[in-house]
This record gives C-alpha cells, sequence and structure tokens, in this order.
C-alpha cells in the first residue's frame, strides 16, 4: 500500500490526484513506477510504502472524509446545514474533482461525528 500526505495545508496536487494533507492510501497498482517515482521525489508530498497492509477505505471515500474534517474545523456558517452538518458543496470544495451525495455526508458524518 502507498500512503501519502500532502505538507501544505491546503493539500497538493501531482500526477492528476489531489492529496489532501491527511494520509490517504492507495492500493499498490494505482501509480505506475514512473509516477511513483514523481511522487516521491516531489518535496511537497510524504510517501510512504507500507508493507504488508490494504487499503481499507476507497481513494475517494478517505478524500472526501478529509475534507468533511477540514469543513468541520472551519466552522464558517454558509458552510452548515440548519441541523450542523457540513454542506455538500463545502465538501465538495475542499475535495475538489470528488463528488459527494447527501446520503454518503449523513453517513459518513455519523460516523465522524457520533455524538454530534
Amino acid at each position: 500500500m502507498i500512503r501519502i500526505t500532502a505538507k501544505p495545508a491546503r493539500g497538493f496536487y501531482r500526477c492528476g490526484v489531489y492529496h489532501p494533507p491527511t494520509p490517504i492510501d492507495h492500493a499498490e497498482e494505482r501509480f505506475t513506477d514512473e509516477e511513483l517515482a514523481r511522487l516521491r521525489s516531489e518535496p511537497h508530498l510524504v510517501v510512504e510504502i507500507v508493507e504488508g497492509a490494504s487499503a481499507g477505505e476507497s481513494e475517494r471515500e478517505q478524500q472526501l472524509k478529509a475534507a468533511m474534517r477540514k469543513v468541520m474545523e472551519g466552522k464558517q456558517k454558509s458552510d452548515f446545514t440548519k441541523d450542523g452538518k457540513p454542506t455538500t458543496e463545502a465538501i465538495e470544495r475542499e475535495a475538489p474533482g470528488r463528488d459527494i451525495t447527501a446520503a454518503e455526508r449523513d453517513a459518513w458524518f455519523k460516523e465522524l461525528y457520533p455524538d454530534a
């Protein structure tokens, strides 16, 4: 498994993929050898090869959950619904190129913030 974390707080794009500032696990076959070499040489990224591990959540799910956490930390009133959940638009803004449904948002919100 390949674990990638962006150093910049806003994340970082490389090899056509948005890398958030929280660790995201990718299947080993996700990147070509050339892409992996490019990622490893990028100073704005931390790239780890994790032996014997498998990616449980999809890359998409990890990125959207990281985006949800970022919205929750920001606490901008316009980014939240009346019941206190982050809007799908706010989450998508933090994870460019990723779409989230309200049902996914609701399920992940309950998982990440069970006491909310």
